[in-house]
């Protein structure tokens, strides 16, 4: 979808699903939970609600890493592509030998900003399945719906800091003194 977006490939359809990757971001979390809950779990019955989770998330946090990748592909001049195929690469091999090596930063930044955005998300959590991740069990605890103490809740949030910090702090060393995309 990057790739559309980024080289206008489909002339007006392109603008169309430019602006469909961006409704996530528009739509409320809860009300894309709901949707998502009644085409996939009245639906899809036999999906398990982990799966359900998942698709959640990924619907909910595709926008930032599709705007990451387009901006990077953006970046890439079309002659280099241009230049493989007339060599005699395929499709897949333009992707694999030029356009992945020259994004790959662009992946990791935007998959920051994937698991940043998931790692928050309680909206879509709550409408789409029954399954407590950590927020929806910190915000319970808050509101009092399960008798947690002061510490408990504070040792929760921590815990939450701490290993979003971990996994970014990970993130980030992988990228180190390399992001020219």
């Amino acid at each position: 979808m990057a790739i559309i977006v980024a080289r206008k490939r489909l002339g007006a359809t392109s603008s169309i699903l430019n602006v469909l990757v961006d409704i996530p971001i528009i739509v409320p979390s809860v009300a894309l939970g709901v949707s998502l809950r009644f085409f996939w779990k009245e639906t899809l019955t036999f999906i398990p609600d982990i799966w359900l989770l998942i698709f959640a998330h990924l619907a909910i946090t595709y926008p930032y890493f599709v705007r990451a990748m387009s901006a990077a592909v953006e970046r890439i001049n079309v002659e280099l592509e241009e230049a493989s195929r007339t060599l005699g690469a395929k499709p897949l091999g333009v992707f694999r030998t030029i356009l992945l090596p020259l994004t790959k930063y662009s992946l990791f930044s935007g998959a920051i900003m994937v698991f940043t955005r998931s790692v928050s998300e309680t909206g879509a959590t709550l409408a789409v399945t029954s399954l407590k991740t950590a927020p929806v069990v910190l915000v319970d605890w808050v509101k009092g719906k399960v008798f947690a103490t002061p510490l408990e809740i504070g040792s929760g949030c921590g815990f939450l800091i701490l290993f979003s910090f971990i996994i970014l702090l990970v993130l980030r060393f992988a990228i180190r003194g390399k992001r020219r995309y």
